[in-house]
């Protein structure tokens, strides 16, 4: 494997060549373009900082073709790896092995055909965290369904009419554990994030989550919720909503360790600014295995007048609401991000299985003359 001390960054598309820092990956000829030759992404890539000032392991933005396999990440004050500004992506991160940043996978409006799976996500202050984002790396929404219309202008707080959409952007069959770690360093976007979750979804639209094992995370071990950004809201404010979002098949255990009034395998909050067409609705949850508490308590259950309930056989289901006190504990957590963090570089990670012809088709540099 390729190994560094500071940022290791590779692209997806076009411009991979192009990023800055070390930059390892294959160039792989795809049939459908002739002679041209894509660069898809790097596979087989350790980066890691062992210092507080690196912000990205692997990075790409506004980019939406390739892969990332067997890559590890580690010590970073953003994330181990980003992907941003990708409405439409045709990507896939698998293999990956991504602990000690502060946040593990971060994705600032990047949805379409995006697969995150068979990775482990352990010791990051957060675990997964797509997200909606205003006013970076636009255009908003972060948003998962399938064939949608108007990507190079999409509304940025869409209206989704069922749980019964498709969705094509899959976070499946990770390993998502121990996203506790406060002694990670932290800029100041991560820091302002709510700490100790496996799975955050802020103002997310239209994912799967699903057959995930989700443990010992010490807050949530999935984190949704309706998100105004800038927070507090000022005129530049987009209130992105939780809506469309399928929680289903995924094994929790240990979660919420930490206390607070909402800690427990899921909370979703939505609904305090709900406006019009724009609600946090239509998200479901069914057939996962709970160990701890869930926000709301009927969350796989019927949705009829006189009880509410989220589960996926329902095709309308409500603002899960929650009230302002899940507003609370979203910046209480907030505050232990901010206030309770100790910054230390990270360990140097042990040596990596490698790959065959490690050089083939990267940048001459003295690793790889």
């Amino acid at each position: 494997m390729l190994a560094a001390e500071d940022d290791q960054v590779a692209g997806l598309g076009h411009d991979a060549g192009a990023v800055r820092h070390r930059t390892a990956g294959r160039l792989r000829p795809r049939p459908d373009l002739g002679h041209r030759a894509e660069p898809l992404g790097p596979a087989a890539l350790t980066a890691y900082d062992d210092g507080l000032y690196g912000g990205y392991g692997i990075f790409t933005n506004n980019e939406t073709d390739g892969s990332w396999e067997e890559v590890y990440a580690s010590g970073f004050n953003d994330s181990g790896i980003y992907l941003g500004a990708c409405q439409e992506c045709r990507a896939t991160i698998t293999g990956a092995t991504i602990e000690n940043n502060a946040v593990g996978y971060s994705g600032s409006n990047s949805g379409g055909q995006l697969k995150i799976e068979n990775s482990i996500f352990r010791h990051n202050s957060d675990g997964i965290v797509p997200n909606s984002e205003n006013p970076g790396d636009g255009p908003p929404p972060q948003d998962g369904q399938c064939h949608r219309h108007n990507i190079e202008k999409p509304n940025p707080t869409p209206y989704v009419r069922s749980t019964e959409i498709e969705r094509c952007t899959i976070i499946a069959n990770n390993l998502v554990t121990e996203n506790d770690n406060l002694t990670v360093p932290a800029n100041g976007s991560t820091s302002a994030s709510p700490y100790g979750a496996g799975i955050e979804l802020p103002g997310d639209y239209s994912d799967l989550v699903e057959h995930n094992t989700i443990t010992n995370n010490p807050t949530n071990g999935v984190l949704a919720f309706e998100y105004p950004n800038p927070f507090p809201p000022q005129p530049d404010t987009i209130y992105f909503k939780l809506s469309g979002n399928k929680i289903a098949n995924n094994t929790f255990s240990g979660n919420g360790y930490a206390g607070g009034k909402y800690a427990g395998d899921i909370l979703m909050q939505g609904g305090i600014f709900a406006s019009g067409r724009s609600q946090s609705i239509n998200n479901c949850v069914s057939a996962n295995t709970f160990a701890d508490a869930t926000y709301p308590a009927n969350i796989e259950g019927n949705n009829t007048p006189e009880t509410p309930g989220w589960g996926c056989q329902n095709s309308q289901t409500p603002n899960p609401e929650n009230g302002f006190g899940a507003i609370e504990y979203l910046l209480e957590l907030q505050a232990v991000s901010e206030q309770g963090r100790t910054p230390t570089g990270q360990p140097v990670p042990a040596a990596q299985p490698t790959m065959p012809n490690v050089c083939e088709g990267v940048p001459s540099d003295p690793l790889c003359p």
